[in-house]
């Protein structure tokens, strides 16, 4: 591969993790609002807001990670059939 690939795939890769770990982030909010609703339900309604904006924060990272993969992969493939440049 060469390293242009390589650096669009790395790329591709963090993009990816910083998604994933915002989409934790939002799961986290979700299920703690989920267990506070009882007790305090302006809490419940803020992690809830929370927990939107981190799934709204997570987008433009899986599309920025989806496109950098798809990059990659036609530039391994370019190198493949052109023998590399």
């Amino acid at each position: 591969m060469s390293p242009e690939g390589s650096k669009e795939f790395a790329l591709s890769l963090k993009s990816r993790n910083t998604a994933l770990v915002l989409l934790g982030g939002a799961l986290v909010c979700a299920v703690t609002s989920a267990i506070v609703y009882n007790s305090n339900k302006d809490l419940a309604r803020g992690l809830l807001a929370g927990s939107l904006g981190f799934d709204v924060i997570s987008i433009p990272f899986s599309i920025r990670s989806a496109k950098k993969l798809q990059h990659a992969i036609w530039l391994r493939n370019r190198d493949v059939v052109f023998g590399g440049k």
